[in-house]
């Protein structure tokens, strides 16, 4: 799958501490793929959604996906 080669290719991005794709859901799912992103901290979530290659695979996943869901957030010890 291309959107699960490309989003997981960016892992070396300065900031990524790991990055999955899981691309086979229950059937209860309402979406295809989810992408399972830690990083150092916002700032590196941040400079990794700016980047030019993560715009490349994401317009090619907006053309190839019909809905897109996102829920970033901060894991506080």
């Amino acid at each position: 799958l291309k959107a699960k080669r490309g989003l997981e290719a960016l892992s070396w991005l300065r900031g990524v501490v790991s990055l999955k794709v899981h691309t086979e859901p229950m059937p209860s799912s309402t979406h295809d793929l989810m992408l399972d992103g830690l990083f150092e901290n916002e700032a590196a979530l941040e400079e990794y959604q700016s980047h030019p290659e993560h715009h490349l695979i994401g317009q090619f996943i907006g053309e190839a996906f019909k809905h897109r869901a996102c829920f970033d957030y901060c894991v506080v010890d």
